[in-house]
């Protein structure tokens, strides 16, 4: 259960996600910055509990982000994947532009090993790179059976929305929440959109800042990437509260020069 939106502007890139867990889940651990060797470096909180990510950049401006996918009603159901899907996150990031990591996580993700996800890629080029127009995004969809769906994603807004909980009635009042908070001129909170942090009276089981008995929204994430300086930060809201404006934390990744792509 997680809400992600991102913005692509002639000026920069900005995504804002929050994730949705179970309150027993173990804390997470903050962005920290990593350095694998032979590929980009990342920036990349960490799940408390099985090591992988939901959100991550590397220093070459690829972004990757991971949504559960849930059951919606269809038969025959899917069956549940072995490997943690913290990891895939991590295949994109070996990309060191949003083609070479799409390549990358096809010729890594093997997807029966997996329960249903959503992945999203992003590669953030400079304001004047002649290949702007290409590097926006890419969707790819697992559904537990079939083929790995890959769809682009070209627009200057991106929303995607998750939820176990009744989704027929929720995800389509959460992209009408969106819809209206953009219409009504996209209001931020500092540096944090305050979409993120709605949570309307005796809608809090459905609103973006989520509150139930047994899941909440424990953590925002935001990547932004300024295309004229090159400048790639991560900011970081722990149990956020509605009233939330200033990040926990806030990491600068250093840009890096274009590295060649090599898999183990």
């Amino acid at each position: 259960m997680c809400t992600l939106t991102a913005e692509l502007t002639p000026e920069r890139f900005c995504l804002t996600m929050n994730r949705d867990e179970s309150r027993e889940r173990a804390e997470e651990a903050p962005p920290c910055i990593s350095a694998p060797p032979h590929l980009p470096q990342l920036l990349a909180p960490r799940d408390g509990g099985a090591g992988g990510t939901w959100i991550g950049v590397n220093d070459q401006g690829v972004v990757g982000c991971l949504l559960n996918l849930y059951d919606d009603g269809s038969e025959p159901k899917p069956p549940s994947g072995t490997a943690t899907r913290g990891e895939l996150v991590e295949f994109a990031l070996r990309g060191s532009s949003r083609t070479d990591a799409v390549r990358a996580f096809r010729d890594t993700c093997v997807p029966t090993r997996y329960s249903p996800f959503r992945l999203v890629i992003f590669g953030v080029t400079p304001a004047d790179d002649e290949s702007a127009a290409r590097e926006v995004g890419t969707l790819f969809v697992w559904r537990g059976n079939g083929a790995l769906e890959e769809l682009p994603l070209g627009e200057e807004w991106t929303f995607l929305t998750s939820s176990s909980w009744n989704p027929l009635e929720v995800l389509p009042w959460r992209e009408s929440e969106f819809r209206a908070w953009r219409e009504g001129g996209a209001e931020r909170r500092g540096l944090l959109p305050t979409f993120h942090v709605s949570q309307p009276k005796d809608r809090e089981a459905w609103a973006p800042l989520l509150s139930r008995e047994k899941t909440s929204t424990r953590s925002i994430t935001q990547v932004e990437i300024d295309r004229a300086t090159g400048k790639i930060s991560m900011r970081y809201w722990s149990r956020p509260t509605p009233d939330a404006s200033t990040p926990t934390l806030e990491v600068e990744l250093p840009r890096g020069h274009r590295v060649p792509r090599k898999l183990a």
